[in-house]
């Protein structure tokens, strides 16, 4: 097998340097953050899948495997900071076997998604290979396997575990390719991607073949005009004026509160959260803001009756009537057991609380998109026999529903909460229904900074598809205003306590992605099926 370049390396060769790859892509992560890595990281495995033909199903299996868990696994190495959890009572060696575990499970599932596109493309290629070795199919192959990509992408992001696109390489350095997410989404960076990677990939001949060999340098010259010309779209659109106006301007303070998860659900961290986001909040009303925005749970304990009331924080909000986003526990409407009777303990919603300056609440938001095993437990029939969750809550958290919308006393704002932020299709909803300006909240402290880096990057990400500005308030790091060119104009200092008050200004404008969604799926998919069409054609002239 896998004669010519690879002759005299083991057999397993092509698949490691596969997943060398991937590795290169996620190395363009943040936070190591070398997004021109991801311009060429999917060129071993693109190359390997013109092989197809001569390729077993179960070859293209490991080669996909091997990149999507380089990929993923360097991607999402920031899950093994979960440890350790002996927070949670979990001893040493249990606390490391649960954060590798996470790591393995998610890193795992990312590499079956990338295996499901190359087992499609690799058919697709099958069926080209059959037509005249031409431009034409080349140039078919490389759409088809954008194509393919970005229904993959459409797919994962409307299931419950997503986070590490591919357009994710790309944020928060590379503003200018980032714009073409006001195109068409995530979707857009990531076909300028596949394709760039496709052309180059094209470039590297196969010495089985001389047809490719004379192509080389055309298709990688294709790669660099490519690339050339979608940074300088990006860098028009990068240029253009956000035309703000004072009347549209609102001075929001953000608060991070910088309390470990360690303390937070014990009696001295309640103690802790509430007298330092009361002072936070007093503060920042005294500078006279408009609206106070709080992390994710910034108040540990359930927001009802007699605690509520009788905190700190109430008698600030009704003293200095400044209106609050309040990231709280909610109970849900508790379902009966078994038995017919209610229990005891209620479900939870993880909220934001919009209220006004008599603590009256005026728009709500819960939290979408739960984290498995830290909120909630996939498979929870089969799973949780063996695991717990891994949370202090001894109550059942439950997701809110889809198309919610956040109504504040500064009109409707797009809301997310944590891992929302990944799920672009959340946003974009919310802005095609009125909202005017976006708020993230978030906790963090699971984690090390590494995960703040790229939580960052997705909010980047939100702000330019929307064309809106972002205030994003988290308990440890990293909090931040983003404009809707993603320049932050602030950005904290993680693991610190923050009281920042800022200006943001509230936009109606809808982008192409706002108003028609994932829609570069067509057009690439018309373009796949007429080169396709086009290579057919033309070798049933030549019979």
């Amino acid at each position: 097998m896998f004669q010519g370049r690879f002759r005299g390396l083991p057999p397993l060769a092509p698949w490691l340097v596969c997943g060398v790859g991937g590795v290169v892509g996620g190395l363009a992560l943040e936070p190591v953050g070398w997004f021109p890595l991801a311009w060429v990281a999917l060129v071993p495995l693109l190359w390997a899948l013109r092989r197809s033909p001569s390729l077993t199903r179960w070859q293209v299996v490991r080669a996909g495997f091997a990149w999507g868990f380089g990929f993923h696994g360097v991607g999402l190495w920031w899950l093994t900071g979960l440890h350790p959890l002996t927070w949670l009572g979990l001893d040493w060696w249990t606390s490391v076997f649960v954060a590798l575990g996470c790591w393995l499970f998610v890193s795992v599932w990312g590499a079956l998604l990338v295996v499901a596109w190359a087992i499609a493309t690799a058919a697709f290629w099958r069926w080209l290979d059959r037509r005249e070795s031409s431009w034409t199919v080349a140039l078919a192959r490389i759409f088809w396997a954008a194509t393919l990509w970005c229904a993959m992408e459409t797919l994962a992001n409307w299931m419950p575990l997503w986070w590490t696109a591919l357009g994710l390489t790309q944020s928060p350095h590379n503003l200018l390719l980032l714009h073409w997410g006001q195109v068409s989404g995530p979707i857009a960076i990531a076909a300028i991607l596949v394709l760039i990677n496709g052309c180059i990939a094209e470039a590297v001949p196969l010495e089985s073949s001389t047809k490719v060999k004379s192509w080389s340098k055309p298709w990688l010259v294709g790669a660099i005009a490519l690339l050339l010309a979608t940074e300088i779209a990006g860098l028009f659109a990068f240029t253009q004026p956000l035309g703000d106006t004072i009347d549209t301007a609102i001075e929001v303070g953000i608060i991070q509160g910088n309390i470990p998860n360690e303390l937070k659900f014990g009696s001295d961290g309640w103690l802790l959260a509430i007298r330092g986001y009361s002072n936070g909040y007093q503060a920042l009303s005294d500078q006279g803001v408009d609206l106070v925005i709080f992390p994710e749970t910034a108040i540990p304990l359930i927001w009802q009756e007699p605690f509520r009331s009788r905190s700190n924080l109430y008698k600030a909000i009704r003293d200095r009537q400044t209106p609050a986003l309040l990231g709280v526990f909610e109970p849900a409407q508790s379902q009966p057991s078994s038995s017919g009777r209610r229990s005891l303990t209620p479900d939870l919603t993880n909220s934001l609380l919009a209220v006004d300056g008599n603590v009256q609440p005026v728009g709500r938001y819960s939290k979408r998109h739960l984290v498995p095993l830290g909120e909630y437990i996939p498979f929870k029939e089969i799973l949780g026999r063996f695991i717990q969750r891994l949370s202090p809550l001894q109550v059942t958290i439950l997701p809110g529903k889809a198309n919610q919308l956040l109504d504040t006393t500064l009109g409707r704002a797009i809301a997310g909460i944590c891992y929302d932020s990944a799920f672009a299709e959340n946003f974009r909803y919310q802005a095609a229904a009125g909202g005017e300006w976006i708020v993230t909240s978030s906790n963090n402290a699971h984690y090390r900074t590494a995960m703040f880096a790229q939580h960052h990057a997705q909010d980047v990400m939100r702000a330019i598809e929307t064309d809106r500005w972002l205030a994003s308030a988290t308990n440890t790091g990293t909090s931040a205003i983003i404009n809707p060119h993603g320049i932050d104009q602030w950005h904290s200092t993680a693991n610190t306590y923050a009281a920042h008050a800022d200006t943001l200004y509230r936009r109606t404008t809808q982008t192409l992605y706002v108003r028609w969604g994932n829609w570069l799926l067509i057009p690439l998919s018309g373009i796949s099926l007429l080169l396709s069409g086009i290579s057919f054609t033309s070798r049933s002239l030549q019979k």
